[in-house]
């Protein structure tokens, strides 16, 4: 009877203990939808855990991990601009994803996460890839901004650099133009809302300019 070589035999037991778990797990939505290992890869910052599941992935899976969006609508690769990680973002846009993909309600492309924690290297790095510069989200907001009022909720990693994002973006095509068509937007979703602010904002300039007076001299009996 024919045989296998026996270190034949081991390897393809090797094979099967490593790199058919970890091709699953990249690929296979986990209990939380469609967040899968290669996302949680990206979020935590491990450039070598991602590797590692991509280097498990036939290279026609790979493409469809890297553009998967899972239920925040956010790729593998906006979690890695987010977090200012230029050696994940590197991994991942040498490895073929898209970088301007984004979820198609919310419509926030891997650069408008980098602008929006100010994180000027990977801003550089995606516009240098063919990431749009004057895309817009699903409020009005275009890269420059969100560089510009970056970082008003939450951090994610290293503390970034507004000046540099911002001069990235305008060497790189953002145009001032698009700050407009951001108010314009912001003024169409506020509707009838607007006027109201806008009568608060006279109403507070008129209580500050009494505030700056001089408090009448009591009369003398």
């Amino acid at each position: 009877m024919n045989r296998r070589p026996r270190n034949e035999m081991l390897a393809a037991l090797v094979f099967a203990s490593l790199v058919i778990p970890a091709l699953a797990l990249s690929v296979l939505p986990a209990p939380d939808g469609n967040h899968t290992a290669l996302h949680r890869a990206a979020e935590e910052g491990d450039a070598s855990a991602a590797r590692a599941i991509m280097d498990a992935m036939p290279e026609y899976e790979r493409r469809s991990a890297l553009d998967r969006l899972d239920r925040q609508g956010m790729t593998p690769l906006g979690y890695a601009a987010r977090l200012g990680s230029v050696s994940l973002v590197r991994l991942f846009v040498e490895s073929g994803a898209s970088v301007d993909l984004c979820d198609p309600h919310g419509r926030w492309t891997p650069l408008m996460e980098a602008c929006d924690q100010q994180h000027a290297d990977v801003v550089l790095y995606l516009l240098e890839h063919g990431a749009n510069p004057n895309a817009v989200n699903h409020d009005g907001r275009s890269p420059l901004v969100l560089a510009l009022n970056g970082g008003v909720f939450m951090q994610y990693g290293p503390k970034g650099d507004r000046n540099a994002t911002i001069e990235a973006l305008l060497r790189k095509g953002a145009t001032l133009s698009s700050l407009i068509a951001a108010y314009d937007a912001l003024r169409a979703t506020l509707g009838n809302q607007a006027a109201k602010i806008e009568s608060l904002e006279a109403e507070n300039a008129r209580l500050r300019d009494l505030a700056k007076k001089p408090a009448p001299e009591a009369s003398k009996p």
